[in-house]
């Protein structure tokens, strides 16, 4: 059997039998290969249209894939410097990575953080995670509040922390994390299956969450991402973008009962990759702004 090429045209029409065409025949200049130049070009035409269907099927799966990773980053209650703390840290790039997560370290994020302009307003964890998931893009931010050593062996590593998602505001609790350490050469790989076991549960946080990203910088026509091709994006895609989310408070107590999704309100281009995760892209229609959030169409 020779491959074949047919519409749904023909399958409408009823024409299947006279317009089933066979490629080999007709490149090969063989039986049944009489056709027109015109007809032959039309035909080729639509071979490669359907292939490059195909194609951008497959790269649409594979970017499906790339985009159900997260941008993650973990900072430390103040005071937790101690040498299990650096050894966490040190841990943290091998273990993110092999989780699949974009993986923002503190050296990253502190110097943002240090911009005196916005200290004042940066007082709780979620106030900390929105500024960052902003630019440099760091939507996730896993809160270390305490680290326990084992007093003596054999003993128990704990870890205490929780999960704040920069674009909701909202703060997620992390149950302990236990391992044991039967004696002090353990401890490090205690440490490691702790944050471990932290990254788990915030790998189906991250699945759950769908893939967003934010415009930080509007110039002109031209348009700066806080995700790019470590994303999963590519040059020439086109995205969506939605109006900032709306935080709605209950009238009798003030307090914030949940934030409404934003609305549609454009469609953009990415044009090119850069920086640690970044993009440029340009607006095709519509309007976006600083802050404004983007998603795949």
């Amino acid at each position: 059997m020779y491959p074949s090429l047919t519409s749904a045209d023909d399958y409408r029409q009823g024409q299947v039998e006279q317009r089933t065409i066979n490629l080999n025949e007709i490149f090969r200049g063989g039986e049944g290969g009489e056709l027109s130049l015109r007809q032959r070009h039309e035909y080729e035409k639509r071979l490669r249209r359907l292939e490059q269907r195909g194609l951008n099927h497959e790269r649409s799966l594979e970017v499906n894939r790339a985009l159900r990773r997260g941008k993650v980053g973990m900072l430390f209650a103040p005071g937790l410097n101690s040498p299990a703390a650096a050894t966490l840290l040190s841990k943290a790039p091998e273990l993110m990575l092999a989780q699949g997560f974009i993986y923002f370290e503190p050296s990253q994020l502190q110097p943002v953080l240090n911009n005196f302009r916005y200290r004042q307003a940066l007082q709780n964890p979620e106030a900390i995670a929105s500024f960052l998931s902003e630019y440099p893009g760091c939507r996730y931010l896993l809160f270390i509040q305490k680290l326990r050593l084992p007093a003596g062996f054999p003993g128990v590593v704990e870890l205490d922390g929780f999960v704040v998602d920069g674009y909701a505001g909202q703060r997620y609790s992390l149950r302990t994390a236990r391992e044991n350490a039967n004696a002090p050469g353990q401890v490090e790989t205690a440490l490691a299956r702790a944050l471990q076991q932290y990254l788990g549960a915030l790998q189906n946080l991250v699945a759950g969450g769908g893939f967003q990203g934010k415009i930080f910088l509007v110039q002109g026509p031209r348009l700066y991402l806080n995700v790019g091709l470590l994303s999963g994006l590519v040059a020439g895609q086109e995205l969506e973008v939605l109006s900032q989310p709306r935080t709605i408070y209950d009238p009798r107590t003030g307090l914030a009962a949940g934030m409404v999704p934003g609305i549609p309100c454009g469609r953009i281009r990415l044009l090119r990759g850069f920086g640690y995760d970044l993009a440029e892209a340009e607006l095709l229609a519509g309007q976006a702004r600083t802050g404004d959030l983007i998603e795949p169409r």
